[in-house]
């Protein structure tokens, strides 16, 4: 979703132009470095080597790899102090960049915080410097100047006499220390597309992404977003709707989904369910909340979001125990899991997912065993509603930067593993519960650049010159690889995942995200107390760091209103669990509807898209051409499209056929009215009754 809004928000300048770039899959690379062919833009195919400015976004820690292999096949110097004039200014955002050091001598400059003022603001230094003729040096100085950029050549990593990191230094006066985090004031509707990037072939999150709010005031001790993205900003309920509506009609997307850290914290989250209901009536669109607090769960929620279809749902209780999940302040009890169950039960749900870590600071074989009687409990409690499945996904707790458990250690791979044979031998007797896990060296990987200094950056070119790339996915990791590239640098990995001592400064100290570290301290040892505390949002003020003066006070109006802190807390109102009537079946629909077969031709580019995504990209061109389809009738409606036999991937044609059923009253031109909005390739040639 961010890499949308900055599309957008660059793209609307009028002296700016910006394209995208993708790292290719194994195949492909192979025969572009066979050719010679440098990797370029999917807009014009200029090559990446040739723009002013290139920008990556970095998501997660085990995609390092392929940003530097990215770089190698542009041509472009993967070390940053062996790039010349010539060469773009290299540029990195995202939630990583909160610990930028281990990539730090990739990049010529890092965006910390928000990005949709700040990136505009590089871009026209950048371009004006370019057309001036300045040097590299010259235009990371103007840079480095901008709020919530950091220009790491402009600061050196010292280390004591064992080799061990000490702290970040300036070495130039004018370069901020510690470099603040920058923080939009406001979440502006201009920021936000209304005809967003839609995909030709399948992705990950194939639908409609609608940012609802930024930040988040739970606390949870674990969760760096929840500290990173602070402080809370919501959108006005109008502009998420009409986004919404106008997003819809430019992707021809079927479903919506509304983001946040904690959708429940919304504060006008019924009056936008209202709101929606009424715009989406008819739309046959679905619609997903994939942050939603267990205790705030609702049948009102729960009706909203099966209006449609019921894919599953997913719990995060985090943890298997109360007192666990005190110690990493995730206030939800056992009433309120199988309260919720319930409520997804009574609404139609066959399928619940629950996600848990292991691995948690003062974690006991207890509370591991404390995540199976959980789920054998909700089993229990699902037998009265049929066939119900479970999964359970298990991840190890890995240590995030700017977190109350920023210090703490990651379980061995011998201490996880022991603990996923014992959840799977006290799930080995359990019907239509499914137990997966992640592979503990991922983990540990992860946790290693997620931590790690400068030194580092040796390691990660080690690794992917021994074949690293695509770590993120099962089949492609290589263990071996990094460790043999840790060797060769003289580094012990396992150091990285260890307990870091609280007196020592850590790798990311001089990136200020608004916490304080005395918060985080605090915080820490409310932890080892077993001490919960109460939302901040509900009138306890718990001196984060974001409220400072002559800090961030002035960029938020975060804690400005003072009667707020006068509050006392609030104190748990006693909950009245009713019974809820079962889901049934819509009514079956009595829309007069008439058949159509259409003929069509597929030929460039379109000859390399699959069967599935053929008929994928139909359907949203019905949608987008306001072609009312008629649905099939269940839980989960269909269009009633019907394509003949799929030709192999790579074929061009001129003869093939679809039937596909729509409202008797639609009087337009079909063939025109699809035509309009399919892409370049794909076009309908005649119909037929």
């Amino acid at each position: 979703m961010g890499f949308d809004i900055l599309y957008h928000v660059l793209n609307k300048e009028d002296d700016i132009w910006a394209e995208r770039v993708y790292a290719p899959w194994t195949d492909m690379e192979q025969r572009m470095r066979k050719a010679g062919l440098p990797l370029y833009a999917l807009e014009s195919f200029t090559p990446l080597k040739e723009f002013d400015l290139v920008g990556f976004t970095l998501q997660y820690e085990l995609t390092y790899t392929n940003v530097l292999n990215m770089l190698d096949l542009s041509g472009i110097p993967v070390w940053q102090k062996e790039r010349s004039n010539s060469d773009p200014i290299l540029l990195a955002g995202g939630p990583c960049t909160c610990n930028p050091e281990p990539m730090a001598d990739f990049f010529d400059a890092f965006l910390i915080g928000d990005g949709e003022e700040t990136v505009v603001e590089i871009a026209r230094i950048v371009g004006q410097a370019r057309r001036a003729g300045k040097d590299r040096e010259e235009i990371l100085a103007q840079l480095s100047a901008l709020r919530g950029v950091y220009v790491p050549s402009f600061y050196s990593a010292l280390y004591d006499t064992e080799g061990r990191f000490r702290q970040i230094k300036k070495k130039r006066s004018q370069a901020a220390l510690p470099v603040q985090t920058r923080i939009l004031e406001r979440l502006k509707a201009e920021h936000y597309p209304d005809k967003p990037l839609v995909p030709l072939l399948e992705v990950t999150h194939n639908r409609l992404s609608i940012e609802v709010m930024r930040g988040c005031t739970e606390g949870c001790r674990f969760c760096n977003a929840g500290m990173i993205y602070r402080p809370t900003r919501e959108r006005d309920k109008r502009e998420i709707v009409q986004q919404m509506l106008n997003g819809l009609q430019g992707s021809g997307y079927e479903e919506v989904s509304f983001l946040s850290l904690s959708i429940s914290d919304y504060s006008d989250l019924s009056p936008l369910m209202q709101e929606s209901r009424a715009a989406l009536d008819g739309k046959k669109v679905n619609v997903s909340f994939p942050s939603m607090r267990l205790d705030s769960f609702s049948p009102e929620i729960a009706d909203f979001i099966s209006t449609v279809r019921k894919s599953g749902f997913t719990f995060a209780p985090e943890a298997g125990s109360e007192r666990l999940r005190r110690v990493i302040n995730k206030n939800i009890s056992a009433q309120d899991l199988e309260r919720a169950v319930r409520i997804a039960l009574e609404n139609g749900w066959k399928h619940l997912k629950f996600y848990f870590m292991i691995g948690l600071p003062t974690e006991t074989k207890e509370d591991i065993e404390n995540i199976a009687d959980l789920i054998e409990n909700v089993a229990q409690l699902s037998k009265a509603f049929g066939k119900v499945s479970f999964t359970v996904s298990i991840s190890p707790f890995s240590p995030k930067a700017h977190t109350p458990f920023q210090w703490e250690r990651q379980n061995t791979r011998e201490e996880l593993l022991e603990k996923v044979y014992l959840l799977k031998e006290k799930f080995a007797g359990m019907r239509r519960v499914k137990l997966n896990w992640r592979d503990p060296d991922v983990s540990f990987i992860e946790c290693v650049l997620g931590r790690a200094d400068r030194k580092m950056a040796g390691v990660i070119f080690n690794a992917w010159k021994g074949g690293a790339i695509f770590d993120g996915w099962t089949e492609y990791f290589n263990m071996q690889v990094w460790q043999q590239a840790a060797q060769a640098e003289n580094l012990y990995l396992k150091d990285y995942a260890q307990e870091f001592p609280v007196e020592l400064s850590l790798p990311w100290e001089h990136i200020d995200k608004g916490v304080t570290k005395n918060f985080l301290l605090r915080e820490r040892k409310n932890a080892f107390a077993e001490i919960s505390e109460v939302d901040c949002k509900d009138g306890t003020c718990y001196a984060c760091g974001i409220q400072r003066k002559n800090g961030f006070r002035e960029l938020t109006d975060c804690y400005t209103h003072l009667d707020l802190l006068k509050k006392p807390p609030v104190q748990e109102e006693k909950r009245e669990y009713r019974t809820y009537k079962k889901a049934t079946l819509p009514a079956k629909s009595e829309q007069k509807t008439v058949r159509f077969r259409l003929q069509y031709e597929k030929k460039d580019y379109c000859r390399y898209i699959s069967h599935l995504d053929l008929i994928r990209i139909f359907e949203r061109v019905c949608r987008r051409a306001d072609i009312p389809l008629s649905f099939s009738q269940g839980f989960n409606p269909h269009p009633r499209l019907s394509f003949g036999p799929p030709l192999s991937l790579g074929f061009s044609s001129e003869a093939e056929y679809l039937d596909m059923e729509i409202d008797a009253a639609y009087d337009k031109n079909l063939a025109e009215s699809m035509n309009a909005f399919l892409p370049k390739g794909l076009k309908i040639l005649a119909r037929k009754k």
